[in-house]
């Protein structure tokens, strides 16, 4: 029921090989994969922003489920290396602490950066 692609912002293209159908029912099975994907091709320790309509129940067990991928994809993250944001259009539908913890308005970046993470989907960028 859509697509998840992973997209450096910061560059402005979509990642080569990381874009993904997301099906109904599938809860983050197919994102989980997209992410691991693109993780496993960028240094751990390179801040990184994540933006996602649904980032705010994604996020919580994504150490554990990123650890039952496939070798292949299968990567190392560090969590206070990544900030969770949603993106503007969607943080009205949340709840008001959702909003206030995953706000991209009170993230810590710079402008061109903020504007650039402004978008519908699923993003990894490299702030």
């Amino acid at each position: 029921m859509g697509v998840g692609m992973c997209v450096c912002t910061q560059h402005e293209f979509i990642q080569p090989n990381r874009v993904g159908d997301l099906q109904k029912g599938k809860r983050f099975t197919n994102m989980d994969y997209i992410f691991g994907s693109v993780m496993c091709h960028h240094d751990p320790l390179l801040h990184k922003t994540v933006s996602y309509n649904i980032v705010c129940s994604w996020w919580k067990f994504l150490f554990k489920r990123l650890l039952l991928l496939p070798p292949l994809v299968r990567c190392f993250i560090v969590l206070h290396m990544i900030v969770f944001v949603i993106p503007k259009m969607h943080i009205h539908a949340h709840e008001w602490l959702c909003g206030l913890l995953y706000s991209l308005n009170l993230m810590l970046c710079d402008t061109q950066c903020r504007s650039a993470l402004d978008v519908q989907g699923p993003v990894v960028s490299c702030c």
